[in-house]
């Protein structure tokens, strides 16, 4: 038994020193992680110092320009979102205009005009915009050139009956979910007191699920093509003359130092955004010119003919061209063409301002009238 014992005390020992020796002799391995016939070195990760420099750091080429406006922005292919914008008096001064890139301008009833913006509101936070007002036929039309978010609070029975036709991306705030994506701002007298914002209009893309435009965009120049200031053209002013008196005239003023187009009201006084606070510009105003406007399903409402084709002007950099348009059908884009060479003109970016001008009404640059 003892003998036993002695043997089994060898062996214990025997295995013992065996294994300590295969452990001295054999390659470190604390950075070498094996799996199943592979052998894949551990990496530790290098620890970022996120908030190093960020002042020092340029991240003006990490952007790219927008499909929509041609602005240097996080998200280059955001939705459009259409709001039709009061242009009554009472309604003045309208919010939220100035972060717009499109707005289109022309008439309603009665001699008044009335906008239509064209926003970005996933790159943009704008805390108020409006007030919102009712659709027309032809807004509804222009809305769905871009396959836009319709925004609006009622309309014409032709706007609505479009809206159903078309199947427009439509959010009314004569509805069930009005309240949710509307409100009241009860400083202004009704009906000129109903506005939304960014945030808003973001969560109404997200219950439609609308994430994938699908619009044809727009040409745009890159930063490099802009010319520089002394070879930008003199300053003059840009006067559409849409009804009698001067309460819905389209007025411009250029500023050549940052090379802009200031809309201006009576004595020439810069229109301000509240939200903003900053003088409403745009960086190309296009004339549209169509033929004159037709009364149209009783209220004073009106048809206004805008397929086929016709003439207009382009303002930038302080210079006037003359341009044509085309859109061949209720599913095709309106498309600008430079007159000379028949091809398609490219915006600088920023707002672009869109007045479609029904008629043989005056339309001034500086002192000198072009149209009709």
């Amino acid at each position: 038994m003892a003998n036993k014992i002695k043997a089994l005390f060898f062996l214990v020992l025997f295995l013992f020193i065996n294994s300590l020796i295969l452990v001295l002799l054999s390659p470190q391995r604390s950075n070498l992680l094996v799996s199943p016939g592979l052998l894949v070195k551990r990496v530790k990760p290098e620890l970022l110092d996120l908030n190093h420099d960020l002042d020092s750091v340029d991240t003006t080429d990490q952007a790219e320009a927008s499909k929509l406006d041609g602005r240097r922005v996080e998200k280059v292919n955001p939705y459009p979102v259409a709001v039709m914008i009061d242009n009554h008096v009472d309604a003045r001064p309208q919010v939220g205009l100035s972060r717009a890139s499109f707005i289109y301008e022309t008439l309603v009833e009665g001699g008044a005009t009335r906008f239509m913006a064209i926003f970005d509101v996933e790159n943009n936070d704008i805390k108020k915009i409006g007030p919102v007002r009712s659709a027309r036929p032809y807004f509804v039309e222009w809305a769905k050139e871009y396959n836009a978010l319709y925004v609006h609070a009622g309309g014409s029975p032709q706007a609505l009956a479009k809206i159903a036709q078309d199947n427009i991306n439509d959010l009314n705030e004569i509805s069930w979910y009005g309240t949710r994506y509307f409100y009241r701002d009860k400083s202004f007298s009704a009906p000129h007191n109903l506005f939304t914002n960014s945030s808003k209009l973001q969560d109404a893309l997200i219950w439609r699920e609308l994430n994938n435009p699908t619009y044809s965009p727009w040409l745009f120049a890159t930063s490099s093509s802009v010319i520089s200031n002394t070879d930008k053209g003199e300053s003059a002013d840009i006067y559409i003359d849409f009804s009698p008196g001067d309460t819905y005239d389209a007025h411009f003023i250029y500023d050549k130092e940052n090379n802009q187009y200031v809309r201006v009201v009576r004595e020439r006084k810069p229109w301000f955004d509240p939200d903003s606070n900053e003088e409403l510009k745009a960086a190309n105003i296009i004339v549209q010119l169509i033929p004159a406007e037709q009364l149209s399903g009783g209220k004073g409402r009106l048809f206004l003919d805008i397929y086929g084709e016709g003439k207009g002007f382009i303002f930038q950099n302080g210079e006037m061209k003359n341009i044509y348009w085309q859109k061949e059908g209720r599913d095709s884009r309106t498309k600008f063409y430079y007159q000379d060479d028949q091809k398609e003109v490219i915006l600088s970016p920023g707002l672009t301002w869109i007045v479609v001008v029904p008629g043989d009404r005056e339309i001034k640059w500086g002192e000198k009238i072009i149209f009709p």
